[in-house]
């Protein structure tokens, strides 16, 4: 999996130290973070400090992009995208998720444009 973040952070094969080192500089890490598989299928974050913070996951097109229904600390989010990165799911059973809305009318962030 490859780490991203806005302050330019890159690790093309991400290990749990990646995602620690990102989520403990605030500033290196910039205002999102994301963790992904392949283009489509990925899980990314949208905060600053200690958050709150704005999670989505995407599995596959648009119609499988998710975004948690409440807004998250660091830590919740930094847990979520070490257990994305281990393969275990209880990162979104243990949160509730909605569908993102996409339609043109929807007001977005900037950093749902990526």
């Amino acid at each position: 999996m490859e780490l991203e973040t806005e302050g330019g952070m890159y690790s093309g094969i991400a290990e749990e130290s990646d995602i620690i080192e990102a989520f403990q500089d605030d500033e290196k890490r910039g205002e999102f973070i994301i963790l992904s598989k392949s283009e489509q299928v990925y899980i990314q974050a949208a905060g600053e400090g200690f958050g709150p913070y704005t999670l989505e996951y995407r599995d596959g097109d648009e119609d499988h992009h998710f975004q948690c229904t409440k807004e998250l600390s660091k830590s919740d989010v930094q847990s979520a995208f070490i257990g994305y990165l281990k393969g275990d799911s209880s990162w979104k059973s243990n949160l509730q998720w909605k569908p993102l809305d996409t339609s043109e009318n929807s007001e977005k962030p900037w950093w749902k444009f990526w």
